[in-house]
């Protein structure tokens, strides 16, 4: 009996495999995150990641369909310089998150208000900077970026005193700015796999009723994941990224304590070359 079934699973999965080797043969996995700009009408899409569009050679466009009607919001990436492995991007936005505020106010988040409690109207214009050295094997991108709120109207609503992503999702809007410096490695294990490191240093504001000191406004993360090539035209990124950031905890002698978060990180990214 257990020779029967040997035998059918080969005969179902081994034509199965040369199907696959044959007619759906993923390409190459390319590096994401970095300063390269793909050929026009290239596109990605993830359940996380953002959606991607190549609009024109060297400019490329940016949105999270997740959040996008209820925070407007769009980037564009254009690669200003190349000089042999050198690329280096500039990266544009401007986002307006009114809407999502007002659905998340008191409800997932505690309500956090003064004054009023009037919800005031913010934009969050960005700039950033991404400088990356390209190998056939690997990827090396430098980081620098800058987000700032700018306030259209009076608003009583206070930081969330949130965990890290939430609070740094939020952080121009609740805190005035949030400034980035980071870098990432992406390298090639084999045509359908690829590793990626990263490393990240936020410095953002606090509570302006609070008692801040200099390291409240830094917030630090750093991941590890792989890319593999699911089919042609999908890939599965897993992964973990660690958190570590001040929300105001202290211990049973009343110091400062530091809060370290570690989550998974799972997304499906589709694209279209």
């Amino acid at each position: 009996m257990k020779l029967r079934l040997l035998l059918l699973a080969l005969f179902v999965f081994v034509p199965s495999g040369n199907l696959w080797a044959q007619n759906d043969v993923a390409p190459p996995l390319t590096s994401r995150g970095d300063a390269l700009v793909g050929a026009p009408g290239t596109s990605s899409i993830g359940v996380f990641n953002p959606a991607m569009y190549v609009l024109r050679p060297n400019t490329q466009l940016e949105i999270h369909p997740l959040v996008f009607f209820v925070a407007p919001h769009a980037s564009v990436k254009v690669e200003h310089f190349t000089a042999g492995a050198w690329h280096l991007s500039g990266q544009y936005g401007l986002a307006m998150p009114w809407l999502a505020q007002k659905i998340l106010q008191g409800y997932l988040f505690p309500a956090s208000l003064r004054g009023e409690g009037h919800l005031g109207f913010v934009i969050v214009p960005s700039v950033g900077a991404l400088l990356s050295h390209v190998t056939d094997a690997r990827v090396i991108t430098a980081k620098l970026d800058l987000s700032v709120g700018v306030p259209l109207s009076h608003s009583d609503v206070r930081p969330l005193e949130a965990p890290a992503p939430l609070e740094m999702l939020f952080a121009p809007v609740l805190n005035k700015y949030r400034a980035r410096a980071g870098v990432l490695w992406d390298a090639m294990l084999s045509p359908r796999w690829r590793m990626r490191a990263y490393a990240d240093a936020f410095v953002h504001g606090v509570d302006e009723d609070r008692d801040a000191q200099l390291l409240d406004h830094v917030t630090l993360r750093a991941g590890l994941g792989v890319d593999v090539a699911a089919t042609k035209r999908m890939r599965v990124a897993v992964g973990i990224v660690g958190w570590n950031s001040y929300q105001f905890a202290v211990n049973e002698d009343g110091g400062r304590v530091r809060s370290t978060d570690l989550l998974p990180v799972v997304d499906l990214i589709w694209n279209r070359p």
